[in-house]
């Protein structure tokens, strides 16, 4: 089954959940982000798709004008509560990184 699972920035948790669906019950997962992909983009993965897992609840309203609505599942994990784009994780989150990022 080719699932897309799909966050606001296609960062964190999409790419968490992708990774679980393709290490631990093999499938073909990709993440990506509402926010960070443009429309055309949004729209040849909702055609690649078999399934859709949408990371949060606000996010379903952005997928109105999309087709594929009916084909997302919402597993809401919470608010994206990361970095700004452009600002590494690394810099934004010093405690990634060995001796507090010092």
């Amino acid at each position: 089954m080719k699932i897309l699972c799909l966050c606001h920035q296609g960062n964190v948790r999409s790419v968490a959940m992708a990774y679980m669906l393709k290490s631990y019950y093999k499938q073909d997962a990709i993440a990506a982000g509402i926010d960070s992909n443009s429309r055309g983009t949004i729209e040849m993965l909702f055609n690649w798709m078999d399934f859709c897992i949408v990371m949060e609840t606000s996010i379903v309203q952005k997928l109105n004008s999309f087709d594929a609505v009916e084909k997302c599942l919402v597993c809401d994990v919470g608010p994206d509560i990361g970095v700004t784009v452009g600002v590494s994780h690394a810099f934004a989150l010093p405690g990634l990184l060995p001796g507090g990022g010092r």
